[in-house]
């Protein structure tokens, strides 16, 4: 796909090319249900899910190997934003952006169990009490 951009000091168009690299990826399920887990159809954008990528392409594999996905041939989760849901009848397709132009695509059933990674939350109150109260080191 090729995008025309407006060269503002020349007033010419130029051609770029799009290139986005999609990987397949999985995200982890769990089976039971508990406070960390979503159902598939119920994911929003910005859910922080564990995504393994396990797309077999060489392309593929450099880049699990660059961003931390891949540890000694051994396929390591990355905890990442969900950046985009598709839904329809049979199944839920989920798109994680790991880098620009590094986008993850998840493809599950509609109700599949989701782990979500939690996110602490820490209020404005707390990060007061704990800047005058942190334990200083000796």
């Amino acid at each position: 796909m090729e995008k025309k951009i407006k060269d503002n000091s020349s007033g010419t168009f130029q051609e770029i090319h799009d290139t986005t690299v999609f990987l397949e990826t999985e995200l982890v399920l769990q089976d039971s249900m508990s406070t960390d887990i979503v159902i598939a159809h119920k994911l929003k954008k910005g859910d922080l899910v564990l995504a393994k990528i396990v797309d077999q392409r060489d392309i593929a594999q450099y880049l699990a190997h660059l961003l931390g996905s891949k540890k000694e041939e051994k396929i390591v989760p990355l905890a990442i934003a969900v950046d985009k849901i598709e839904v329809d009848e049979k199944k839920v397709k989920v798109y994680s952006v790991f880098s620009p132009r590094v986008v993850g695509i998840s493809i599950l059933s509609l109700e599949d169990k989701v782990e979500i990674v939690k996110k602490e939350k820490t209020g404005l109150f707390e990060k007061i009490l704990s800047f005058f109260f942190r334990k200083k080191s000796n």
